[in-house]
């Protein structure tokens, strides 16, 4: 890494310690750790500058130390090299701008309060996905074992899709997202027999028209409802 992109990351380090620290004397010493009304901000901000300390103490290590013999036999450097792994978590340093931002708030109550709702329809999705799978798991190795003759390309299109129970899970959650193509795989199932490619197509159907539009009408209610119960709150009633 350029030398330069070091000493602008340690300017940024410095700054976040020298805001928390005023913070811990706005606040008091107890207060900032046990009575704080954003405890839970104080306590990610001590996370990150201390990883911000031991990424200076690492790297301050490692350049004092040249002889790649002697890093590899100090078992110090090996922590400090784990350490450093730490400067990641910094990365959650963004979440503090939604706290600033209004519109980033109401966005992520709304994810946060839509995700009960989210869980059960992905429970949902996945039985479904589940059951289909089993059938096409059954149907592939039939043909790989010879139940009918069927072309070599048909035999490698379904051991590739097919060939077993969690393989065919992905198939089936990549059609209805645009990871492959569905028109090809149901196709390529018409060709071993129209029974197949028929249940194929009523799955895509079903999971498109039915399951995924259930879920977003039922995440853009909640987030209606969500708004227009924020709006009631704010309204205040004046008196004639």
């Amino acid at each position: 890494m350029p030398s330069a992109f070091f000493y602008i990351d340690q300017i940024y380090a410095a700054l976040f310690l020298i805001e928390l620290v005023l913070r811990m004397i706005s606040e008091g010493g107890p207060p900032f750790f046990f009575k704080s009304p954003n405890i839970a901000w104080n306590y990610l901000d001590l996370m990150i500058n201390a990883t911000s300390v031991l990424n200076l103490v690492s790297a301050v290590a490692s350049t004092s130390n040249q002889d790649a013999e002697t890093i590899k036999a100090s078992g110090n450097m090996r922590i400090i090299r784990i350490l450093r792994l730490t400067r990641i978590i910094r990365v959650v340093r963004i979440v503090k701008i939604v706290r600033f931002i209004r519109a980033l708030r109401s966005l992520v109550h709304s994810i946060f309060c839509t995700m009960k709702v989210l869980l059960w329809s992905v429970l949902l999705l996945v039985m479904i996905m589940y059951v289909f799978a089993i059938v096409f798991t059954d149907v592939s190795s039939e043909y790989s074992r010879g139940f009918e003759e069927i072309s070599e390309a048909n035999l490698k299109f379904i051991r590739e899709h097919f060939l077993d129970l969690e393989r065919s899970i992905m198939t089936l959650f990549q059609s209805i997202c645009n990871g492959i193509a569905w028109g090809e795989v149901a196709d390529k199932l018409n060709e071993l027999s129209r029974i197949w490619g028929y249940l194929y197509v009523t799955y895509i159907a079903f999971c498109l028209f039915a399951v995924l539009n259930v879920m977003t009408g039922m995440s853009l209610g909640v987030t209606v409802n969500l708004k227009v119960l924020n709006a009631t709150k704010s309204y205040t009633f004046k008196p004639f």
